[in-house]
């Protein structure tokens, strides 16, 4: 996983949060997976995250992996949502609610939605144009069937079609 802190998470979303990374980390592969994979390709995503693992500082690899965090944030809150603002117990399913704090209004829960998704989706087309940009760089990304894709498409991405 490239996301392994809430420093990482709260560099995107800076309001207050106490969500801990223990909590987001059974979201956080599955997103690697769904969407930042089929972007980078999978030879290129192992290489991010052995440098991940690796703590070596690399240019180039910070600077790929500056890119790959936002989606994999924005999307794996996205995709715990539901989850996240729920208690699993013995006497069922409750949502997390107190005197204190009160669950979001329909129109909030939609709107944050909405950021996340948007926000995420943005954040992998900007992925995107980064390693179309510095494609000699990266060359598992240049070799990977993705990048092929990405090539081949009639709109390569959302700039084009503006």
């Amino acid at each position: 996983m490239i996301v392994n802190t809430t420093a990482e998470i709260r560099q995107y979303l800076p309001v207050n949060i106490s969500l801990s990374i223990e909590n987001l980390k059974p979201f956080i592969e599955p997103v690697e997976q769904k969407y930042l994979v089929k972007v980078i390709g999978q030879e290129q995503y192992d290489s991010i995250n052995d440098y991940v693992k690796s703590n070596v500082y690399n240019e180039k690899n910070a600077a790929l992996l500056k890119h790959c965090l936002p989606p994999v944030v924005f999307l794996s809150v996205l995709e715990g949502f539901d989850f996240l603002n729920v208690e699993f117990s013995d006497s069922g399913f409750h949502r997390n609610e107190s005197d204190t704090k009160k669950g979001l209004y329909g129109y909030q829960e939609r709107n944050i939605k909405s950021f996340l998704k948007n926000s995420g989706f943005n954040a992998l087309e900007n992925l995107l144009k980064f390693l179309e940009e510095h494609i000699d760089d990266y060359p598992k990304w240049a070799d990977s069937d993705e990048c092929t894709n990405a090539y081949d498409s009639l709109i390569r991405n959302a700039t084009e079609f503006t």
